[in-house]
């Protein structure tokens, strides 16, 4: 990269993107998926591209603050600053203002995508190189039929999925218990399955769920209460083989150790807008792996491509990926990129530079949040 490549501009874009169908999440209903993008240029006119997902009740941001964090704060710390000093301007970013890790996260990975595109290297390259030729992707399933999920299950399985998550805490407990049975027969013996309560469940409900899905391919529960909840979460963690996993409750790497030493959980789910960038979610994958714990990553519901990519080229670099990667950009019935990711069982690479992924602009200007 040349020496005196420098960052000439930082553009906050607040979107909303249109979803396929309404999505049920945190209690609401969802029509379209709201996401910061943020354009980084260099005074030789390379350009990435970075996004984070809204996520308020996760990250206390919305649109709004996400954009004023990064006009008023983030953006100075990248203005005029040289772009090779990758990892400077990367704390930097940190240290700015506290919290704002969804903010933090759109541009860093900016940052990764315009600073491997001017070297002509994947973003992947950038983190260390790829660990893995593949990734195995999960199918997410939250209807409110059990025939919808096991429709939508056979869908993704001729895809070639073999893990499936079911969003639980929607219908009652029976009819959750059946759903997850139903879909155990359709699918057969090759299908694993794992569920997420998303902080939701009472202690009565995640025991009873565990109880009944003992015999099922279950590989893990996800997040079933409060961020905090240590007591329940141990509990529910001494009665079943199940294991449990952390995601609202891992912003941070203290959060991991917190975790480790309550002894309840068997791995994380890590999310780029929790922990701030690739880079910090890497660490946090790193240490992790070192505590023995199996690691998942996911996106929110729905970034667009540009988040999306960003997360494929961590699942290849994590040094273990045991529960597979959840990406959500196919439920969009638009997308900002020229050529959106398609829904199969297993992915590789982009082998383009930076995140692989061309960013079409009108798109950007025509779904922008005015």
């Amino acid at each position: 990269m040349h020496a005196t490549l420098r960052i000439r501009s930082v553009t906050a874009i607040p979107v909303a993107l249109p979803l396929k169908r309404p999505v049920l999440m945190g209690g609401r209903v969802y029509n379209s998926s709201e996401s910061l993008l943020v354009r980084i240029e260099s005074d030789e006119g390379t350009v990435g591209w970075g996004e984070a997902c809204t996520a308020p009740h996760m990250t206390g941001e919305t649109l709004g603050s996400m954009v004023h964090a990064v006009d008023e704060y983030l953006s100075a710390c990248l203005l005029d600053s040289p772009a090779w000093d990758r990892p400077w301007l990367i704390q930097r970013l940190s240290t700015s203002l506290v919290g704002n890790h969804a903010a933090k996260a759109a541009c860093e990975i900016a940052l990764h995508d315009l600073c491997a595109r001017q070297l002509g290297v994947r973003v992947a390259d950038l983190l260390g190189g790829a660990a893995r030729q593949r990734v195995t992707m999960v199918a997410q399933l939250a209807n409110s039929r059990a025939e919808d999920d096991i429709e939508e299950a056979l869908v993704h399985a001729r895809l070639g999925y073999e893990i499936f998550k079911l969003r639980v805490g929607i219908k009652p407990i029976a009819e959750e218990i059946n759903a997850l049975q139903r879909l155990h027969q359709a699918l057969g013996p090759n299908a694993r399955f794992c569920v997420d309560g998303n902080t939701s469940l009472t202690p009565g409900y995640a025991h009873q769920l565990a109880m009944s899905a003992e015999d099922l391919p279950l590989i893990f529960i996800e997040q079933p209460f409060a961020a905090t909840d240590f007591a329940h979460t141990k509990a529910l963690a001494t009665s079943t083989h199940i294991p449990l996993c952390a995601d609202e409750s891992i912003h941070d790497v203290a959060d991991l150790f917190a975790w480790e030493q309550a002894s309840c959980i068997g791995g994380v789910n890590l999310k780029t807008i929790k922990l701030g960038g690739l880079l910090p979610t890497l660490q946090a994958a790193t240490v992790s792996h070192a505590m023995g714990m199996h690691i998942t990553l996911a996106s929110k519901t729905a970034e667009s491509g540009i988040g999306a990519a960003a997360l494929l080229h961590l699942a290849h670099v994590v040094p273990n990926l045991e529960w597979g990667l959840n990406l959500t950009s196919h439920y969009l019935s638009d997308d900002v990129v020229t050529r959106p990711f398609r829904p199969v069982g297993h992915m590789q690479l982009p082998s383009a530079p930076g995140l692989g992924i061309e960013v079409d602009e009108e798109k950007v200007e025509r779904y922008r949040v005015r």
